[in-house]
């Protein structure tokens, strides 16, 4: 029965990422505004210019499963952190991914297992600004400010038929 219900909730989730804007603000889904800091204006990363950008760079990078692969960037960056989203953000987790953490002039790498932490940490829900996406045949890297101070990149490689989240890399000041 859960599982059908958070199928359920998967599903009309992503008939409404994939409709675009119109539809999230149909459901209530309001891009976060953009950020001025130091007098530099960062665009939500969910407003429909930066969308636009990142889906023609998408494109450009020609991905096997283009539309998977969209599903993807348009889950981490913009859906509501409700169930039916983190259970699609889980679907393409592997049960280890490497972290990479620097503040200032320290790196940390490690090997962390995936749970609700990690998932929660993929699902901005809006909360990201200034994002691109560095696509190829099979392989993305998303990268986006999270807060004013930090910067992330998610790096996925398509294999097996799916898009997979490899590397999870944040710097700080």
């Amino acid at each position: 029965m859960i599982f059908r219900s958070v199928a359920a909730s998967l599903s009309l989730y992503l008939g409404v990422c994939t409709a675009g804007h119109a539809a999230d603000r149909a459901a209530g889904h309001v891009p976060a505004p953009s950020q001025s800091i130091q007098g530099t204006v960062y665009p939500s990363a969910c407003a429909p210019k930066q969308r636009r950008a990142l889906r023609q760079a998408l494109a450009g990078g020609h991905p096997l499963d283009e539309q998977a692969a969209w599903t993807l960037v348009e889950t981490a960056l913009c859906a509501p952190a409700d169930a039916a989203a983190l259970a699609y953000l889980d679907a393409h987790v592997p049960r280890r991914i490497e972290r990479v953490d620097s503040d200032l002039d320290v790196e940390s790498t490690s090997s962390v297992r995936k749970d609700r932490a990690l998932l929660a940490t993929l699902a901005t829900a809006g909360q990201a600004w200034d994002a691109s996406l560095d696509a190829r045949k099979d392989g993305m890297t998303l990268q986006y400010y999270w807060n004013e101070a930090c910067i992330r990149w998610l790096t996925f490689d398509y294999a097996n038929g799916k898009w997979m989240l490899r590397q999870l890399r944040s710097a700080c000041d």
